[in-house]
């Protein structure tokens, strides 16, 4: 998506959304972009939404990838999204939550 810059898909509204979601009593948490709403994005599953930020898919894709690139070191991959976002994925300690709160808040 480092091809949004300038362009119309990059000018078109987005939300970057920061989520816990659980799985076999393992909670992780997972950062990602939608054109939709966050629950559109995950329809039938149990998500708690931690932050979100409306802007431009490429400003929101933006925040997303330095999110991942600071915690790539923490990823996890929950099983039941396999190929749907599993690398946007995390276990975190709730140091690193607040942080990327707190980041989300003020990109």
């Amino acid at each position: 998506m480092s091809t949004l810059s300038g362009t119309e898909l990059g000018a078109a509204p987005g939300l970057l959304y920061f989520i816990s979601m659980s799985h076999d009593g393992v909670v992780y948490y997972k950062v990602g972009v939608t054109k939709h709403t966050v629950h559109r994005r995950f329809p039938g599953k149990t998500i708690n939404i931690l932050a979100t930020r409306p802007g431009t898919l490429y400003e929101v894709y933006s925040i997303e990838q330095n999110i991942i690139n600071k915690h790539r070191n923490k990823r996890y991959c929950p099983p039941e999204l396999k190929g749907n976002g599993s690398t946007e994925c995390f276990k975190l300690d709730d140091i690193d939550v607040q942080t990327i709160i707190q980041y989300i808040g003020s990109a």
